[in-house]
């Protein structure tokens, strides 16, 4: 399974989500790769399409997935270490957007983020707070 969002035009950022080993790695596909700072503004429709791709995907690469709030470092999903890159990323998202400081643009890594389980359960808590899902069971039944 793959997650695509892309902007309106070539040059705006194009996210890809996909699975790697016992990881989810979200990458920027655009024609500028390399960004220090990579934003993708979202409508509530994106919003909710976005999280269900996601939620999907995590399910696919973890099975259950417990949706957490942020607790501390170990799955705060704000800051993150790239050990494959040895260089710290960023995640937030906004009422209106994700975003997303890339580990190493200067390695010319187009990777935005690379998510571990407990970072990925943090990651969709907040983010539901943007959709239109209020069902706190969380499931792939009641997304359905």
């Amino acid at each position: 399974m793959h997650i695509w969002i892309s902007g309106e035009t070539v040059d705006e950022p194009m996210l890809h989500g996909f699975k790697k080993g016992k990881s989810i790695i979200f990458e920027n596909a655009s024609m500028n790769p390399y960004e220090t700072r990579v934003i993708f503004k979202l409508d509530q429709e994106q919003f909710d399409s976005f999280y269900r791709q996601l939620f999907d995907l995590a399910a696919e690469v973890w099975g259950e997935i417990e949706l957490k709030e942020v607790t501390g470092l170990g799955n705060d999903y704000g800051d993150y270490y790239d050990r494959e890159l040895d260089n710290d990323g960023s995640a937030s998202i906004g009422s209106e957007s994700i975003s997303f400081s890339p580990p190493a643009p200067h390695l010319e890594s187009n990777r935005l983020y690379r998510f571990t389980k407990r970072k990925i359960e943090t990651y969709l808590y907040d983010l539901r707070k943007h959709t239109s899902y209020k069902d706190s069971r969380h499931t792939a039944e009641t997304l359905g």
